[in-house]
Formats: structure tokens, C-alpha cells, sequence
């Protein structure tokens, strides 16, 4: 993750050993775990899938590709972070939800697949990228930039919290984040 020429976060990791990155070790291994060991409720994702079905080491490949196309959706966002040494799209919780956000964009995508007889939006890794984008057409780059007024989000609760603004300014098109809980000041 941190050495791969094709990881959105290469160089990106700290190991506690004095390196450039700021993405803490064990926030990394979170992400990707959850990714390449994806929840039961994501199972229906991997169906027809060899990377999860035979249990590859290509997952990774998968990751990356997944990340990648956040990295492009939020390129400024991205950048601005790493130039800064972090911020709010790279705290864990962001990246937590974001990811779980994606991918549950990805579970109703498959459940039209189904009907149309059409594989999982995981079995390309194209079509994955293309995807990911339009799961975060309607999460504008502002809901990361904007200063959240809510803190500690990185429990269970509050990252269900975290989730449901994510899924709020998505329906509302990305607009009016100034109502949102998340960034109105107490």
C-alpha cells in the first residue's frame, strides 16, 4: 500500500519510523482490510469475483483501483492533504465511511446487474473506477473542505452518524451543507 506504484497512497504511510507519511500504520491496515475482507453485507459484491472467490492477493489491485478513482474525484481535496500532511477526507473515520458509502452504492448497483443478468460492478476494474465516481457525483468535494463542527466521529455510532450527512447532502444533490448537522456551529 505504501510502496506500490499503483497505490493512491504510496508514500503516504507512517510506520512511526520518521518517514514522510501521515496516514497512520494501523488506519491504513483498517482500510484496506475492510476492503479486501469485506463485511457480510458485501458478500453479494463478490459473487462471480476470482479475486474474492479464490481468495487472490489481486484484491489489492482492486483496492487500488477503487481508491484511485476517489483520489481523481477529489483530486484538489487529495492533494491539499497530502501537500498539508492531512485532513478531513483523511481522518479514519472519513475514510472508513467513504469507502462503506462506495460500496453500498455498489450493493443497489448489483441488484439491477442481477436483473439484467450482468456481472458485479466489481468484476472490472474500469467499470469499478467509473462507478465510484458516479456513487460520489452528488458528494461534492465541499462536504471535506467545509470545517465539520462535530468531532470524535471515529466510534461506531458516530461513524453511522458520519455516514447518514454523506447519504443527506447526496440526496440533496450536494447542496445546502451549511444545514447539515455536520457543519452547523453549536
Amino acid at each position: 500500500m505504501n510502496t506500490d506504484p499503483k497505490s493512491p497512497f504510496r508514500n503516504l504511510i507512517d510506520f512511526g519510523l520518521g518517514g514522510g507519511g501521515f496516514i497512520k500504520e494501523n488506519v491504513a491496515y483498517q482500510v484496506v482490510s475492510k476492503f479486501v475482507n469485506m463485511p457480510r453485507k458485501y458478500r453479494t459484491l463478490q459473487q462471480g469475483v476470482p479475486a474474492w472467490e479464490n481468495a487472490t492477493e489481486e484484491r489489492l489491485d482492486y483496492f487500488f483501483a477503487f481508491w484511485a478513482a476517489i483520489k481523481e474525484r477529489y483530486s484538489e481535496t487529495w492533494e491539499s492533504g497530502v501537500k498539508s500532511g492531512g485532513n478531513q477526507l483523511f481522518l479514519k473515520a472519513a475514510m472508513l465511511v467513504l469507502q462503506e458509502f462506495v460500496l453500498d452504492f455498489f450493493v443497489s448497483v448489483k441488484s439491477v446487474r442481477d436483473i439484467e443478468g450482468k456481472p458485479s460492478p466489481m468484476a472490472d476494474m474500469e467499470e469499478l473506477s467509473a462507478l465510484v465516481v458516479a456513487a460520489l457525483k452528488f458528494l461534492p468535494p465541499e462536504f471535506f473542505t467545509l470545517e465539520w463542527q462535530e468531532k470524535q466521529l471515529d466510534t461506531s455510532e458516530r461513524r453511522t452518524f458520519l455516514l447518514q450527512q454523506m447519504e443527506m447532502a447526496k440526496r440533496n444533490q450536494g447542496k445546502f451543507l451549511g444545514n447539515q448537522q455536520l457543519f452547523k456551529k453549536s
